[in-house]
C-alpha cells in the first residue's frame, strides 16, 4: 500500500521500486510514483501479495468481459448515414481499402459493388494486362466489360465490411457524377432501410 502525502493511498503489487519512484501495478495496468510524492509504503506478507494479485486478475477479467460487451453493443447498434440525392437516386461516400473514398450509387438490383476505371487506379489495380471474366449490364441497359476483384475492406460511416466482392469495369467514363455502385455483395450482409423523407440509410448487423 502506497500512502500518499496528499492523503491519498493506493494498493498494488510493486513492479519497481528504488529511491527515485515506486511502480504499482493496479486494476487499470501500472503507476508510478516518485518519492517526493510518497509518504511510506507498506508491503503485505507473500500470502497477501497472492490474494491481491488474484483480485487484480478477476477485476481485469471482468473489465475486459464489460469492455467487450460495450464494443459488442455498439457495434450492433443501428448505424445511420446521410445520403446523396439525384431525383430518386441516392448516393453515399465509401471508404475502400482504408484509403480510398468512392461516390456510389446505392442500387439493390445489382449483385455486385461496381467501380470505375478511375478508382481502380486509385486502388492500385492495373488492368492493362488482365483478361475480363464477367460482362455486366449497367442501368441504361449497356453491357460493359469488367473484373471481378475482393476489396480488403469497405466502410461506409460506421458501417464495415471486409472481403467483399466487387467488379472494376473496363469501360472510361461509365458513370456520370458518380465512381461505381453500392450493389449487394456489401448491403446484402445487413438489413438496411432507406428513409429517402430523411435522406438517411440505416444498416443494422445481421
Amino acid at each position: 500500500m502506497v500512502y500518499l502525502k496528499n492523503g491519498y493511498q493506493i494498493g498494488g503489487i510493486i513492479k519497481a521500486e528504488n529511491d527515485e519512484y515506486v511502480e504499482l501495478e493496479v486494476n487499470a495496468g501500472t503507476v508510478k510514483f516518485y518519492r517526493k510524492q510518497i509518504e511510506r509504503v507498506e508491503h503485505s506478507s507473500r500470502e497477501d501479495k497472492k490474494i491481491i494479485q488474484k483480485s487484480l486478475e478477476e477485476e481485469r477479467a471482468k473489465n475486459k468481459a464489460q469492455l467487450q460487451t460495450y464494443k459488442q453493443a455498439q457495434e450492433n447498434a443501428p448505424k445511420d448515414v446521410e445520403v446523396g440525392r439525384q431525383g430518386n437516386h441516392i448516393f453515399v461516400n465509401a471508404l475502400l481499402n482504408g484509403r480510398v473514398n468512392a461516390n456510389l450509387l446505392v442500387d439493390t438490383g445489382a449483385s455486385f459493388i461496381v467501380l470505375s476505371p478511375e478508382i481502380a487506379k486509385k486502388l492500385n489495380i492495373n488492368l492493362a494486362n488482365a483478361e475480363p471474366d464477367v460482362k455486366m449490364s449497367l442501368a441504361d441497359g449497356r453491357e460493359v466489360l469488367g473484373k471481378m476483384i475482393s476489396l480488403d475492406s469497405v466502410s461506409i460511416k460506421e458501417t464495415n465490411a471486409s472481403g467483399v466482392q466487387a467488379v472494376i469495369i473496363y469501360k472510361m467514363n461509365a458513370f456520370q457524377g458518380f465512381d461505381g455502385v453500392l450493389g449487394m455483395s456489401f448491403l446484402k450482409l445487413f438489413k438496411f432501410e432507406i428513409d429517402l423523407n430523411k435522406n438517411k440509410l440505416t444498416f443494422n448487423k445481421l
